[in-house]
């Protein structure tokens, strides 16, 4: 497993560091390297790696929203707010962004409000002095550093929810927190970008996530993604593989295989797997092995060297 999936920062870090050294003009290791430093607080580090991806990548969402997060932390208001806004013009139905942004805006709402509390506060004693009532603020100024949305407390206390958000940086959908479950869209995606949006959503519930990858041609794959898939999608649409349609459908498993095996950076994506998902892999080609000749399989196995 990728030490970032397992909270192992350190070695992410070194991980995707060497990555990048065989792979120089991948925008989704700076940025997944970025993501490492942002859970480590590094978040100069964080900046500049997020940096990298973007001239790679104009278009990389993620990479804004990182870079957004790490200007955010290091007190480049304008600018982290500057990053989201372009994140969301890119995905505009992103409700992390949305979200971060709608905080953000908040926060600095919330501190005029309290600048402005703190001047009366300073006039008070003359007004007293002049034999006026004293000043009495409003008891609905909030002192908090982050203002959660009204509905939110409805799912997540608001008190534990803004401490989290100061603690993690990839947050919770909005989309699950409020909503619970989310639906199984019932259309196959029409990007990368819009898969990913569902992914996030549904990425711990696999039987769901197999309900919407079917509804994926295979043999799209490769122009859906372009040089977009994440090894953490990689790895995921080989679980659901091994888990899903091997056992309910074992053409669409070779068929989905085949189609990955297409997408850009297969190599790359082949060459980074982790012990676990390597056996994950000899596990599809070892059931497929009974439907499927070696003559149609060898081609495939040439790809990942099994």
């Amino acid at each position: 497993m990728i030490p970032l999936k397992k909270g192992d920062f350190q070695n992410a870090i070194k991980y995707y560091s060497e990555s990048m050294s065989l792979d120089p003009s991948n925008a989704i290791l700076p940025a997944n390297r970025a993501m490492a430093h942002l859970r480590l607080n590094k978040y100069t580090e964080a900046l500049q790696d997020c940096d990298r991806a973007i001239n790679l990548d104009e278009k990389f969402v993620k990479a804004y929203h990182r870079r957004g997060t790490a200007r955010k932390h290091l007190g480049m208001i304008e600018a982290a707010i500057q990053d989201f806004e372009k994140g969301l013009q890119l995905d505009p139905v992103n409700k992390e962004i949305q979200n971060d942004l709608k905080s953000l805006k908040d926060t600095m709402l919330q501190k005029q409000k309290t600048t402005n509390q703190t001047v009366v506060k300073k006039e008070a004693p003359q007004s007293e002095a002049a034999g006026l009532p004293p000043t009495v603020l409003p008891d609905k100024v909030k002192v908090n550093n982050v203002e959660e949305p009204k509905k939110l407390h409805t799912v997540v206390p608001s008190k534990e929810n803004s401490q989290r958000k100061k603690k993690d940086v990839d947050y919770i959908p909005v989309s699950t927190a409020i909503l619970g479950k989310p639906k199984v869209p019932k259309e196959p995606p029409k990007s990368a970008y819009e898969f990913e949006n569902i992914w996030n959503n549904l990425r711990n519930d696999l039987p769901s996530l197999y309900e919407y990858v079917k509804l994926i041609n295979p043999s799209t794959l490769s122009a859906l993604f372009k040089d977009a898939m994440s090894s953490d999608i990689f790895d995921s649409l080989l679980h659901i593989i091994e888990q899903h349609f091997l056992p309910q459908n074992p053409k669409g498993a070779f068929e989905m295989l085949s189609g990955l095996f297409q997408v850009n950076r297969i190599h790359t994506l082949l060459l980074f797997l982790s012990k676990e998902e390597k056996q994950v892999l000899q596990t599809i080609f070892a059931h497929l092995s009974s439907t499927y000749g070696e003559e149609q399989l060898s081609v495939l196995k040439a790809k990942c060297r099994l």
